[in-house]
């Protein structure tokens, strides 16, 4: 598994400005949560969702290629960091 935190930057209520994302192998996400500017949250796994977040259908690029969009920080993350976010704010 890899683990990836995107900090987002936008003045878009409905854009989250925090994703966090637990991705599989081929960089499929097997779980997401996301953090909106109003402190509401959202998040997916396989099986379910909460709030608009929804996981991708397609792999998820490289640091680079997410990257190479400004107003996205990525960055990877320990998996205990993933899952002290997702116990934090997952299925409440």
């Amino acid at each position: 598994m890899n683990y990836l935190f995107v900090k987002v930057n936008n003045e878009e209520d409905s854009i989250p400005v925090e994703m966090y994302h637990e991705l599989d192998d081929l960089r499929f996400e097997k779980r997401r949560v996301e953090i909106f500017r109003d402190g509401s949250v959202g998040w997916a796994d396989e099986n379910t969702n909460n709030g608009k977040t929804l996981l991708t259908w397609e792999s998820v690029g490289s640091l680079e290629e997410i990257g190479i969009n400004q107003n996205f920080l990525p960055e990877v993350i320990s998996s205990e960091k993933f899952d002290q976010i997702w116990n934090m704010y997952a299925k409440q």
